[in-house]
């Protein structure tokens, strides 16, 4: 008996350390991230290729590491309630064991082998990799049994159900690549991409389409030459073409390339051989998926649909380019928003856009938050809050940018001007307001308020401007002339000078100012021209006249008469 006793207290220790062993491996082992994961491949470590295959398999190393903890615990248990027995009697076994063996076990067992491995899991996956590889091909049919018998008993339970979770969700792929991007492991663009991927499941035509009234067609009524020489120009290559003065009898749809064909004799060309160059359009509901329509596309071995609402009228094209532009964003140029080509534009914050610029675009890369639920399109917006179709030059804030009306075609509002403006004051405006922050060469100026001319001028060429003064309309361009009508005062401020005074009758300022501002004959403005000034004397470019000094402030002569 007393030879059993050390025997027992051996076997005890030894279960002690096994079950320390499998809770200690089952945490370093799932607490093991990816970046530690590729510094072990990086630096090869000799186990790394047997922690990849312990962890390639999770549910049967989970089922290894728990059959044996039980295993071990199980077997303590036994084995200590045997050490009490022989030594304290029946009467005692349960309370010495609870409160004796069960904080051993448990301190010993799991809880200090636990906290070891997840601070030293990398050191820890090492040492016990291969013997825990031993044990699973050592203990393969019974592990396999159990696994087996635990989906079964499983799926009479709850079903095929559970097998779901080990399903890859979109918001499962959704976090991770938020967690990768916050990590560093991956780029705010390949996440955007990651979601856009997403989102084009649950988008239709109508969300990407583009909009009729923008849809570049011809009519095949066109006199043959004009429509060729239209079809070579268009910066298109798909041109749907209809009948007569109906753009929704379109009849099909020319390729740019079967016109620019090497083999293409245009000159032998008639209005009925035009007919047969046509293709059959593809004609899709506005409220098709894109992920169908993309299949579709892939399928017919097409890249062009045109869209139609429940009464049969069509409502937009659709392109492959389109497809894919939602998912990559802008393929290339952008068509919506008009490059800078003088100026004014990009200086002072101005930018021209497109009517049909999507109002979530524009939310998007400008940050703003215009509302989604009124219009679709930019214009549409303007028009809505407007109330009336707008004049050129009449403009309004919303959201703290400042849009101008810069060309109307038809009833439709084909570009506006936009900048941010600070007062955001909301509401329209009365038409012929400048745009706060619109620059007039190099130095940006606030709106002209009525009589004034802005309050500092700077070297510059601008396209464009509306003003009001004295109750008249200035229009005109800088560069050009600028013509007003009426009577008008006003001070303008030029390189440190400030001159005061008044014109009637007609006057012209023309040119671009050159830093000086001189009367001339008759109560005219001139500034610099590079040509000619009215009635003035011009000498270089520049007119002569009276001419404020630095710092001091002139009133000019009225003219004789007024």
């Amino acid at each position: 008996m007393e030879l059993l006793l050390p025997v027992k207290l051996f076997l005890f220790v030894l279960l002690l350390a096994c079950s320390a062993f499998f809770s200690g491996s089952e945490t370093a082992l799932f607490s093991l991230n990816r970046h530690q994961l590729e510094q072990m491949e990086l630096s090869g470590h000799p186990r790394i290729q047997l922690i990849r295959r312990l962890l390639n398999d999770p549910r049967l190393l989970i089922v290894a590491v728990l059959v044996g903890n039980e295993l071990v615990n199980v077997s303590a248990s036994v084995i200590s309630a045997s050490i009490v027995l022989s030594h304290f009697g029946s009467e005692d076994v349960f309370w010495v064991n609870l409160l004796i063996m069960l904080p051993v076990l448990l301190i010993v067992g799991e809880v200090t082998p636990k906290t070891v491995a997840v601070k030293n899991n990398m050191a820890f996956a090492t040492v016990i990799s291969r013997p825990l590889s031993l044990i699973i091909s050592f203990m393969s049919p019974v592990l396999r049994l159990v696994r087996g018998v635990a989906d079964r008993l499983t799926t009479l339970l709850v079903g095929d159900h559970y097998r779901k979770g080990r399903e890859v969700t979109e918001d499962m792929v959704r976090t991770l690549a938020h967690q990768a991007t916050e990590e560093g492991d991956l780029g705010g663009l390949e996440r955007e991409f990651i979601n856009n991927i997403f989102d084009f499941g649950n988008q239709t035509v109508e969300e990407v389409q583009t909009p009729r009234a923008r849809i570049f067609s011809l009519s095949l009524n066109t006199p043959l030459p004009e429509l060729l020489k239209a079809l070579q120009e268009a910066p298109f290559t798909r041109i749907p073409v209809y009948r007569g003065t109906d753009r929704d009898a379109i009849v099909g749809v020319i390729h740019l390339r079967d016109i620019l064909n090497p083999d293409f004799d245009g000159s032998q060309l008639t209005a009925a051989g035009l007919e047969k160059l046509t293709r059959p359009p593809l004609f899709v509901p506005e409220t098709k998926p894109l992920l169908d329509l993309f299949h579709l596309f892939r399928q017919r071995k097409l890249s062009f649909a045109l869209a139609l609402d429940e009464f049969g009228s069509i409502t937009g094209l659709v392109t492959m380019e389109d497809l894919l532009r939602s998912i990559f964003g802008q393929l290339g140029p952008d068509p919506v928003i008009h490059r800078p080509t003088d100026p004014l534009l990009g200086r002072g914050g101005v930018v021209k856009l497109d009517g049909a610029l999507p109002v979530s675009h524009f939310n998007q890369r400008a940050g703003a938050e215009l509302p989604l639920d009124v219009a679709e399109t930019l214009g549409g917006l303007l028009l809505h809050r407007f109330g009336e179709l707008p004049s050129v030059g009449r403009s309004l804030t919303l959201d703290k940018w400042r849009f101008t009306v810069v060309e109307l075609v038809g009833n439709r509002i084909q570009t506006v001007a936009c900048v941010l403006d600070s007062r955001a004051g909301g509401g329209g405006g009365p038409p012929g307001k400048l745009p706060p922050g619109v620059s007039v060469g190099e130095k940006p100026v606030d709106a002209l308020s009525a009589g004034e001319l802005p309050g500092e001028m700077a070297v510059g060429h601008a396209e464009e401007v509306l003003a009001r003064q004295a109750g008249e309309d200035l229009a005109g361009n800088w560069g050009d002339d600028l013509s007003e009508a009426g009577e008008s005062t006003g001070t303008v401020t030029v390189a440190g000078d400030e001159v005061e005074g008044e014109a009637t009758g007609d006057s012209a300022v023309a040119g671009n100012v050159a830093g000086g501002v001189s009367p001339v004959e008759g109560g005219q403005l001139a500034a610099s021209i590079q040509d000619s000034c009215p009635q003035g004397s011009p000498e270089a470019g520049v007119s002569e006249g009276l001419k404020g000094e630095p710092g001091r402030r002139r009133r000019l002569p009225p003219k004789e008469g007024s």
